[in-house]
């Protein structure tokens, strides 16, 4: 299979067993919680969502080292199948593309595994002297996360820009805009950083002294622009405008539905929030308020 097939790509999430009580705060609403799998075996520390707009969901159930597939729409999850590969042992982020395939960053490798649409293994997507942290794609175009800098692939896997890193920070996310944005996540300073198209460098994006989180770790952007940011140490998500202003903060540590512990992956569509709440062994579904 091409790059071009590899890299439209979406992020979600699944599961089995649901919750139908509601619960929200700031704007997120609890729809449902996801503990198992179409045969009823319960997801353990699962850590990557993806969704895509067809509605296809896929888990990234990491302890267990395998995938699920569901699908999600109007309100119903369906399906729950398993894909356990040799080439995948811990999976830990997702994203899909418009055709079905899957792209799936595994921790215990390193590596990004390029899957079809079944679920079968294709390929491994390789970049000379980059070892990924993260990666999104975004407008056919693939960004990738290393420990020095982003790089934007085209569709055919053409290096067609590099952004450094700054010097000081632990940066564990990277995001795109449609337009070619790049933004950063520096969960030491918790801050969010910006590239804007054409830009080498990256400057800080999020506005005043105050800190305004706590250890972020994943981020993701509506079509509206506004960013969703998972704070894990702080079991929330940061709503943030385009600017990198606070708009509110969501949720809260707890082992009931509707709240987080220890929070992974964050998957956005068709007005709704996928969350991998890793040590509750569960995703959750929120509906997103407007």
């Amino acid at each position: 299979m091409s790059i071009r097939a590899a890299i439209a790509l979406v992020v979600a999430c699944g599961c089995g067993m649901l919750c139908a009580a509601r619960a929200g705060t700031a704007g997120l609403v609890h729809e449902k919680s996801i503990y198992t799998d179409g045969a009823r075996k319960a997801l353990e520390s699962p850590e990557g969502v993806g969704c895509a707009e067809d509605g296809r969901l896929v888990v990234a159930d990491t302890a267990h080292g395998r995938l699920l597939l569901f699908t999600w729409n109007d309100g119903r999850l369906e399906g729950g199948s398993e894909i356990k590969l040799p080439e995948v042992p811990r999976p830990t982020m997702i994203q899909l593309d418009p055709a079905g395939n899957m792209l799936v960053l595994d921790r215990k490798t390193g590596r990004i595994a390029v899957l079809d649409a079944r679920g079968a293994f294709v390929r491994f997507l390789e970049i000379a002297g980059v070892a990924p942290k993260a990666f999104k794609l975004v407008a056919g175009k693939l960004y990738v996360l290393d420990a020095k800098r982003v790089l934007v692939l085209d569709s055919a896997g053409r290096i067609g820009r590099e952004v450094a890193l700054p010097s000081e920070g632990e940066f564990m996310d990277v995001a795109a805009a449609p337009g070619g944005a790049v933004y950063v996540i520096d969960s030491v300073s918790g801050t969010l950083r910006a590239a804007e198209d054409g830009a080498d460098s990256f400057r800080k994006l999020t506005p005043g002294p105050a800190r305004q989180m706590t250890f972020p770790t994943y981020v993701a952007i509506d079509e509206t622009g506004r960013f969703f940011v998972v704070d894990r140490n702080a079991q929330a998500i940061v709503l943030l405008d385009k600017d990198g202003g606070l708009l509110s903060r969501a949720l809260r540590y707890g082992r009931a539905d509707g709240l987080l512990n220890y929070p992974g992956q964050l998957c956005l569509t068709h007005g709704y929030a996928f969350v991998a709440d890793r040590n509750n062994n569960r995703v959750q579904i929120f509906s997103i308020l407007r």
